[in-house]
């Protein structure tokens, strides 16, 4: 049963710690700049590997913007073949984003740091491809478990870190382009799965509930290097 299957995640060794002081930096920026002037305003709409979404954008000054927005994207899964299971599953992606920009050299390029409030799980319910299940090297047969899921969830808070092209806010044009490339710090990811026993003795459904714990700590071990998200991302904006 030693299969649940996460989302757009990669291995990492960065610390949170690290993207933090990374992140305090550039506000610590942003609120020395002296060079404020009158803030514009804008909307954009984005899509990328936390979904599409949209959002509003405001020019600090020449070299400063934030930006807040929200995005989504559902995933389904049908008939996933993993060892001997079959699985069903749904990958919820929700994440609402503040992000501040800052344009270095004044031009297109950025730095983006910032926050984001992260929604995202995924759930899969397994069916056994032949006639049971093997959960932590024990094989069950179908009449005795009669569910089987599992979910995967992940921080709730992701701080942000990375690098853009194109300015949300531009001064040469009302409509422009962004492309944002980063990572947001998600987190271990939590896994959990539970089985139903079927018309079994009670002390049968106790080994197959100690066998899932075990085959769940195994699965929880194996992702828990898995802890940033690439922000791979794409927006048109507008500015008033």
């Amino acid at each position: 049963m030693r299969a649940v299957p996460t989302f757009f995640v990669i291995d990492t060794t960065v610390s949170i710690p690290m993207i933090k002081r990374t992140i305090a930096l550039v506000l610590l920026a942003a609120a020395a700049s002296s060079s404020a002037n009158a803030a514009d305003f804008g909307i954009y709409g984005e899509a990328g590997t936390f979904g599409g979404g949209a959002g509003v954008a405001m020019q600090l000054n020449d070299k400063f913007s934030l930006r807040a927005g929200y995005s989504a994207f559902t995933y389904d899964v049908k008939d996933y073949q993993a060892e001997d299971l079959s699985l069903d599953g749904k990958a919820r992606i929700r994440a609402g984003k503040l992000l501040l920009d800052w344009s270095p050299f004044g031009g297109g390029f950025r730095i983006g740091a910032g926050v984001m409030l992260n929604d995202s799980s995924a759930d899969a319910v397994a069916r056994p491809s032949e006639s049971g299940y093997t959960i932590n090297g024990t094989f069950y047969p179908s009449s005795q478990i009669a569910t089987a899921n599992g979910r995967v969830e992940f921080d709730s808070i992701a701080p942000y870190i990375g690098i853009g092209f194109g300015r949300a806010l531009s001064s040469s044009g009302r409509l422009n382009f962004l492309l944002d490339l980063g990572v947001a710090f998600t987190g271990e990811p939590a896994v959990t799965l539970g089985v139903d026993c079927g018309s079994v003795p009670a002390s049968v459904c106790a080994q197959i509930r100690d066998d899932v714990a075990a085959e769940q700590a195994q699965i929880q071990e194996d992702v828990d290097s898995m802890k940033l998200w690439p922000h791979v991302n794409v927006a048109l904006a507008w500015r008033f």
